[in-house]
């Protein structure tokens, strides 16, 4: 489209206006364009240690025509919260050129077992027989016991660490409903990925006293991005300005609060003050049990709710300004269901 564009354009300005104009335009569209591809293929292709490939995407299907897609990187960058991206999917029949663009929800690191096949295989056998072996031996006074050999200890020598970026997408027209279509028919996919970006801005709300987060749907990418952020760093550095968290997210279905599972139970393994976090989950649809279906999800020290109803976001600010220590800041990304 856009060589067919500057066709045009040059057809039509060449007997009106100096081309050499337009040469100019052409060349800066023409190097932004080789940085961006040379910058998807370094992030991409892995230069260094091939046996990696590319990165590579796991898209699930949640509910309410919601995927969660799960990339590991080829090679690692650097990622604030708040920031987007563009996933290229090469190897989708008639859409492999297109891209879309989608906020980070959140980044985790695992180590994966480099050994594969025998050699893997093997390794977990002779484990596995060491722990069913059991060495007698005979106490003072007469009594037979036995004892267990002690195993060695887990370590990462083998391991790698692979690093995830995860996003919760809606399903529209286009690239995203194929995605989903995709998910449902296999309950899971793995996909070939270009991962480009990030971009924007993040705002950092870590100077602020009070910081209370609104969303509805999937715009909880944004706020959850930043509560994971505040609370891990408050994990490490208990010093932190920041005293108060509260996060409300409103869905239409309880069942939608499986969505951020995996951040919730990341939450739950901080070390964090009492009082520092509360979590606010309005169903619009209302519930019937909340207790017996979806269980209020626990996580230490913070406070968390599920309400049967929409949530009143003036109520809602207001209550929080009032009980606020500091400065507050409200950061809201809220749906027409709100």
């Amino acid at each position: 489209m856009v060589i067919i564009y500057f066709v045009g354009l040059f057809i039509h300005v060449f007997h009106r206006l100096k081309v050499q104009w337009l040469w100019v335009s052409v060349t800066f569209w023409a190097i932004d364009r080789s940085l961006r591809t040379l910058r998807l293929v370094w992030l991409n292709i892995p230069c260094r240690h091939f046996r990696r490939g590319c990165s590579k995407a796991e898209i699930t299907y949640l509910s309410d025509d919601v995927i969660r897609v799960k990339v590991a990187v080829a090679q690692p960058w650097n990622y604030l919260p708040g920031q987007s991206v563009y996933l290229y999917f090469p190897t989708l029949r008639y859409g492999f050129w297109q891209s879309h663009p989608f906020s980070i929800l959140n980044r985790t690191e695992e180590y994966l077992d480099t050994k594969s096949g025998d050699e893997g295989r093997r390794e977990v056998n002779e484990l596995e027989n060491r722990q069913d072996q059991q060495t007698a031996f005979t106490t003072e006074d007469g009594d037979k016991s036995f004892e267990s050999p002690l195993l060695p200890a887990k370590t990462h020598h083998n391991n790698r660490k692979e690093k995830y970026f995860h996003f919760l997408v809606k399903a529209q027209t286009g690239l995203t409903r194929r995605l989903r279509d995709m998910a449902l028919s296999n309950n899971s996919c793995h996909l070939t990925t270009f991962v480009e970006g990030p971009y924007g801005v993040s705002h950092k709300f870590d100077n602020f006293t009070t910081v209370l987060f609104i969303s509805g749907g999937v715009a909880v990418t944004f706020t959850m991005s930043h509560l994971v952020y505040l609370a891990e760093k408050k994990s490490r550095n208990p010093g932190l300005k920041v005293k108060q968290v509260h996060h409300v997210w409103v869905v239409r279905k309880q069942e939608d609060i499986a969505w951020i599972s995996e951040e919730l139970d990341q939450i739950s393994q901080l070390t964090l003050p009492n009082n520092f976090l509360r979590m606010s989950f309005y169903v619009s649809q209302g519930i019937m049990d909340i207790n017996q279906q979806i269980p209020v999800p626990k996580l230490g020290n913070a406070k968390c709710e599920i309400l049967p109803r929409r949530a009143d976001v003036p109520r809602v600010i207001s209550d929080e300004a009032q009980e606020r220590l500091g400065k507050m800041a409200v950061v809201g990304l809220v749906l027409p269901l709100l």
